[in-house]
């Protein structure tokens, strides 16, 4: 369900600059929240999620994107990676901090995607503390900062996720061995 949310906001070819882009997260979300995070806790409101992506996308530290301890969910992360493909090429933040946001395998594809895609000036990436992030996202993770050319990333930080296995762990550690960055799973 969350890739054919994604794909029909990058369907519409709208920019993160324009109402529009944001109005059709706004609904997409809507249409997929179930008011939930790990099944029992009540999430922060629709429009909360995409007004704290919005504003920090559009008018936060054009080197920093902070969405930690913002709790954007599973959908929120989905949202997030149709903001970042729709950023113009390379994106410019050197620092992506979404720390503790309850944050899923799903989520995270969509946010690896953007990155491998057109490029970064990443420096650093905060995924510690989702807990329900797993070994296929942080792999997809690991994946698009090898692929992304950002030849400044030093650091991703991905400890306190639960259910990241051996699988998960040796797949970041290969290559952040063959990339050059420290990766943190404390």
């Amino acid at each position: 369900k969350m890739d054919a949310i994604a794909a029909r906001i990058a369907a519409a070819g709208l920019t993160i600059d324009n109402d529009a882009f944001w109005e059709l997260c706004a609904k997409e979300y809507e249409s997929s929240y179930d008011g939930k995070i790990h099944g029992h806790y009540q999430g922060p409101p629709c429009t909360k999620v995409v007004d704290d992506i919005r504003q920090a996308c559009t008018q936060g530290p054009k080197s920093e994107l902070n969405l930690g301890d913002k709790y954007i969910g599973a959908g929120g992360g989905m949202l997030l990676g149709a903001a970042l493909a729709a950023m113009p090429k390379p994106l410019p933040f050197e620092e992506i901090n979404l720390r503790n946001n309850c944050l899923t395998d799903m989520a995270l594809i969509p946010i690896a995607k953007a990155i491998g895609a057109g490029g970064s000036n990443l420096r650093s990436l905060r995924l510690d503390s989702n807990v329900t992030i797993g070994d296929e996202g942080i792999t997809a993770i690991a994946q698009a900062l090898a692929a992304a050319p950002a030849a400044t990333f030093s650091r991703l930080e991905y400890g306190n996720n639960d259910h990241i296995g051996a699988a998960g762990i040796e797949a970041v550690e290969k290559i952040a061995g063959s990339v050059g960055f420290k990766a943190s799973n404390y």
